[in-house]
């Protein structure tokens, strides 16, 4: 089932609110109430899947039998637990925000944004590879299937942590605690790279107001992010901070 959500964000969800998103920020896009609710909606839902996906790993039994150091730092007092879940959907709703606006404010350069996200793809792979932690257990024949596999997989996954920082994927068999952090920062850098490079006559938003709703979705991230990591239990927050790769773990 999480096969099934994750690629259903990465393929349809997350291109489905890049488009509306496009189409609502666009000089002659409709800022009537139907488009800023079916854009809202968009960020929400995807938002909405990725804390879900986080929130039912962490409580399986199963996996906290399994992998007792990672699962196991959502709380166990109702209360709390409502809270933490909240930073999760937070968290991913905010990086989803900031990344589309980055699309958003870099579509009239096609070369820099293949520069910045074909960049991030290419040094992640490079860590991957450098890290000897490339290949994946898959249940297929062959090296060069198991390649393709591995590739397709990090593909997946890294582009989940790209737009929803979604915290299932900071295991160090996936993407890596300190990795998955440093993300967050990679995120916020390229968004303020690109309202540097947002052409106004573009859109109906002046310079001005998009960087002040970027500067806003950044702060919802930092916030949420730093309450995420002191509502958690204690000693599942250097789980942040791993620098252990699948290999090692």
């Amino acid at each position: 089932l999480t096969s099934f959500r994750t690629v259903e964000l990465v393929t349809e969800s997350i291109p489905l609110t890049l488009i509306q998103g496009l189409a609502f920020f666009s000089k002659t896009g409709d800022r009537s109430i139907i488009p800023t609710l079916s854009l809202a909606s968009s960020i929400g839902l995807s938002a909405a899947i990725s804390a879900q996906i986080a929130y039912d790993y962490d409580v399986s039994e199963r996996m906290r039998r399994i992998e007792p150091d990672f699962f196991g730092y959502l709380p166990s007092a109702t209360r709390r637990l409502l809270f933490v879940f909240v930073q999760l959907f937070l968290i991913s709703a905010a990086n989803l925000a900031i990344r589309s606006l980055t699309f958003i404010s870099l579509a009239h350069k096609p070369l820099a944004l293949a520069l910045l996200y074909g960049g991030e793809m290419v040094l992640y792979f490079l860590t991957k590879i450098l890290s000897k932690d490339y290949t994946i257990v898959a249940p297929i024949e062959g090296q060069t299937g198991t390649f393709v596999m591995s590739t397709i997989y990090i593909i997946i996954t890294k582009q989940m942590v790209n737009w929803t920082g979604c915290s299932h994927f900071r295991r160090p068999s996936v993407h890596g605690g300190l990795y998955f952090t440093v993300t967050f920062i990679i995120t916020i850098a390229f968004g303020v790279m690109a309202t540097f490079n947002y052409d106004e006559k573009r859109g109906w938003l002046d310079k001005g107001q998009m960087n002040a709703l970027m500067l806003s979705c950044s702060a919802v991230l930092v916030v949420s992010l730093c309450l995420l990591v002191v509502s958690i239990e204690r000693k599942y927050v250097r789980t942040f901070a791993d620098m252990r790769t699948g290999a090692k773990y």
